[in-house]
């Protein structure tokens, strides 16, 4: 209801428990609740798989599906994650564009950003993610989940250079979308604790206390030395 309300009239859900997010697109579009138009992915994550596999088994009772472990019907794109084997990239891709559907998500680990292309990306959720392209070393690249994947992230990769300009063209090429998600990260690498979200400095004291005050704590250990290399460049 505060998505309509604050004009939000269509969102994509990247990762939710897939029973309960049919359950509430259902009440949605059958005018039960109030709410935008939802597009949701199914998810690569091991208990999402789970449950897309008991959500298989029922539809096959009531006839609605394939048997298939993603039914394209209410999952139009699949979201692949940091914890997705390299090697299962290429066949799972090509298994979804079979189906219809989209392949977007994170990079995943012991893996670049342009390989992931190759091998059937549509989309690159966030922007670190792709960054990572830039910066892949024998110890970036070993990096699965951790803040490694996240500290090391720097803007340094500027359009003009060869590397950039290369992926850049692979990127039109191969028509592959990047999801930024850039205000996610700017007080991640921005913000000291103790110090308001720059995202939401202009809004903070119009929030309830509980939750302006959450918005002073970042759990990355940001110093003067990260917020020069991070913050906006000046000509």
């Amino acid at each position: 209801m505060l998505q309509i309300a604050g004009g939000v009239t269509t969102v994509r859900d990247l990762g939710n428990q897939n029973d309960y997010l049919r359950d509430l697109i259902e009440r949605i579009d059958g005018g039960r609740s109030v709410g935008p138009r939802i597009v949701p992915a199914g998810s690569s994550r091991a208990r999402a798989v789970l449950r897309a596999q008991r959500l298989r088994r029922q539809e096959r009772r009531r006839g609605q599906c394939s048997g298939r472990l993603v039914c394209a019907a209410w999952l139009p794109p699949v979201k692949l994650y940091n914890s997705m084997r390299p090697e299962w990239v290429k066949p799972v891709a090509a298994h979804a564009h079979a189906l219809g559907l989209r392949v977007s998500g994170h990079i995943p680990a012991f893996m670049r950003a342009e390989e992931a292309v190759r091998d059937g990306y549509d989309e690159i959720q966030h922007i670190n993610q792709v960054m990572l392209n830039f910066l892949v070393t024998r110890r970036t690249i070993r990096a699965p989940c951790g803040a490694l994947r996240w500290s090391a992230t720097r803007p340094d990769c500027r359009s003009r250079r060869p590397a950039a300009r290369r992926f850049i063209a692979l990127l039109r090429e191969r028509h592959v979308a990047v999801d930024p998600t850039a205000a996610v990260f700017e007080a991640s690498f921005l913000q000291r604790s103790g110090e308001r979200n720059p995202s939401f400095e202009m809004i903070a004291d119009h929030m309830p206390p509980a939750v302006a005050r959450a918005w002073l704590f970042n759990s990355m250990d940001v110093n003067e030395a990260m917020r020069r290399a991070t913050g906006p460049r000046t000509r």
